[in-house]
C-alpha cells in the first residue's frame, strides 16, 4: 500500500496544496521555511491522528492567516496494487 495523493487545505503555509505521488521513493526538498516539515507533519497526522507530543491535533496545523471559521483539512489517498487477485484497491483518509 502506498500514498498516491496528499491534499492540504488551510494547513500552515498551504492554503490549498495537492501532491500526486508516483510509485517509488519521493523526496521533498526546498529552502528553509518552504513547508517541507508541514508536509511530513500532515502525513503523520493522517496516519496516526496526532503530530508528535508538542502538537497533538489538527488545529495546531491551522494556516497562520486562515479565516477563523476555516477548518484545516488533510486528505491522504491510498492505492494498493499488491492485492492477490491483481486488482487495484484505493481509499482515503480525511
Amino acid at each position: 500500500m502506498r500514498i498516491s495523493r496528499l491534499q492540504l487545505r488551510d494547513v500552515k503555509r498551504y492554503r490549498d496544496l495537492q501532491i500526486d505521488l508516483a510509485p517509488g521513493l519521493t523526496i521533498v526538498r526546498g529552502p528553509n521555511e518552504a513547508g517541507k516539515s508541514t508536509i511530513v507533519q500532515a502525513i503523520e497526522l493522517g496516519l496516526t491522528g496526532s503530530v508528535g507530543p508538542a502538537r497533538p491535533d489538527l488545529e495546531s496545523l491551522r494556516s497562520w492567516d486562515a479565516d477563523p471559521a476555516a477548518r484545516p483539512t488533510v486528505k491522504l489517498d491510498f492505492t494498493d496494487d499488491a492485492d492477490l487477485d491483481h486488482a487495484e484497491r484505493s481509499g482515503r483518509i480525511e
